[in-house]
């Protein structure tokens, strides 16, 4: 029965030596998606763009404005938008800002007559208008 003090004193040492904390151990924010709107404006993109079937419109100005006009199927019926914004491209992104500074990131391609814009959920090609 003596060493049962010195047991119980030599488990409390190993549990309080163990409780350091590392570099490991620390839990870090996971990193935020960037707010930064950067870039400029491509002018093989500017101009006027329609989807094949001519529901969705995609106007981009030489002064970094656009416009997007599109026809939407909803389930209470056609929806229409058209709402204003800014945009940039950088590399092979292209980004929008509404006008509650909420950017719209896609990845873009575009040759003389098609623009293709890429998101992990969906690919909008457009034809060039003008």
């Amino acid at each position: 029965m003596k060493h049962l003090p010195i047991f119980a004193t030599l488990c409390a040492l190993v549990s309080v030596a163990g409780c350091g904390t590392s570099e490991e151990d620390t839990v870090q924010d996971p990193p935020k998606p960037s707010t930064e709107f950067k870039g400029a404006v491509d002018d093989k993109m500017v101009g006027e763009w329609a989807s094949a079937d001519g529901k969705m419109k995609l106007s981009l100005k030489k002064d970094g404005s656009a416009r997007m006009q599109a026809t939407i199927g909803t389930r209470v019926g056609p929806q229409k938008i058209d709402t204003s914004m800014e945009w940039k491209v950088d590399g092979t992104t292209i980004s929008f800002k509404d006008d509650k500074a909420a950017i719209s990131r896609y990845q873009v391609t575009v040759t003389d007559k098609e623009l293709e814009l890429k998101s992990p959920k969906s690919v909008t090609k457009y034809l060039k208008q003008k």
